[in-house]
């Protein structure tokens, strides 16, 4: 999606020696510069020889969010421990689509993510798990901005984005970004 778009660009900004990514649509990856792309429907990425063989420094979960996802790169030991400064991230924690409708429902997912953020950060023979939630400050989206204007950050368009989108199609919009099958930003154009 378009937020994993711009964190492979960004990571390779910044000198991410490695980047890997899990997706279907390895050739717009590896054209932004990712070293493997793992077809998650053949490939599981915790199974990979060569990442238990040479762990990563950080791993980050834009989507999956399941516990799946943490407890195998922490038991298959693709990812650094954390007295090596590994690091699990993840933005969605381990609901993907999350579907809160009541405080103690909230809470109660609130108090599981920061639970596992708790114990990991003394814990130091596990990666450290981050919960992050998004806190973007005016000098990020400056930063973003040259990034762009430098033509190191492209914005990827999914093909379902075009300029005979209109408002009749929000739902076909909706459909994709909350199926997760959009491969970039989903752009609607409204009259």
């Amino acid at each position: 999606g378009g937020v994993g778009i711009f964190l492979i660009q960004m990571a390779l900004n910044v000198g991410a020696s490695y980047v890997c990514a899990t997706s279907t649509q390895a050739e717009l990856l590896k054209s932004l510069g990712v070293h493997r792309v793992i077809d998650y429907r053949k490939e599981k990425w915790w199974e990979v020889p060569e990442f238990q063989a040479e762990p990563f420094d950080c791993i980050v979960d834009l989507g999956v969010g399941r516990e799946e996802s943490w407890d195998s790169a922490e038991k298959a030991i693709v990812l650094k421990h954390g007295w090596e400064h590994g690091k699990y991230v993840s933005l969605s924690g381990d609901e993907p689509n999350m579907h809160i409708h009541s405080l103690w429902r909230a809470l109660s997912f609130t108090f599981r993510m920061q639970k596992r953020v708790f114990w990991t950060s003394f814990w130091k023979s596990v990666p450290t798990y981050i919960w992050q939630c998004l806190d973007i400050q005016s000098g990020d989206l400056l930063q973003i901005a040259r990034l762009y204007e430098s033509g190191k950050l492209q914005v990827i368009l999914d093909d379902s984005s075009s300029s005979e989108l209109k408002i009749d199609s929000v739902k076909r919009g909706y459909h994709i970004m909350e199926n997760r099958q959009a491969h970039g930003k989903v752009v609607i154009e409204v009259e």
